[in-house]
């Protein structure tokens, strides 16, 4: 009888040991990031890098190079200096940077000069709960991907 009633009442204070739902856990919909002001989801953070990401390219002509990678968004990169075609900051904090997780987002720019960014998601590796910005946003890729041939935006524009 003792180890009856043991048994339950393991089951009703630990009941993932007994088959039963686990504990909840904070999901990706809980998570929220302060920019400024304002918290944002993990889709709106995104979609913020992605934006910020553009216009930078808009800017200088091309992504962030891996050498510079995100930090470019906040510090202009020394080989830009003399150019007055940075017009940053175009972040407000690094924090941004981080997936939910407390990982670094991955970034990088491919042979295309295609810009890729994404979150490792939950298991911090490469894997199917990867969370990219391309599938995110597939209709804002697709806008993007048709800008290269625009060229960026002159700094000074000739009337």
């Amino acid at each position: 009888m003792k180890s009856t009633t043991a048994i339950l009442l393991a089951c009703v204070l630990f009941p993932a040991a007994c088959g039963g739902p686990a504990p909840a856990q904070k999901t990706l919909d809980d998570y929220r990031i302060e920019i400024g002001a304002q918290e944002f989801t993990f889709d709106q953070q995104m979609l913020y890098l992605v934006l910020a990401l553009e216009i930078y390219r808009l800017h200088v002509g091309a992504y962030p190079s891996e050498k510079n990678n995100l930090e470019a968004l906040i510090s202009q990169p020394e080989i830009l200096e003399a150019t007055g075609r940075w017009m940053g900051p175009y972040v407000e904090t690094s924090r941004v940077f981080q997936d939910p997780w407390g990982r670094r987002l991955q970034y990088r720019v491919d042979d295309q000069g295609k810009m890729h960014l994404k979150s490792l998601g939950g298991d911090g590796s490469p894997s199917e709960d990867d969370l990219s910005a391309e599938a995110m946003f597939p209709d804002i890729y697709r806008e993007i991907d048709k800008l290269p041939s625009l060229g960026p935006i002159p700094v000074d524009p000739k009337p």
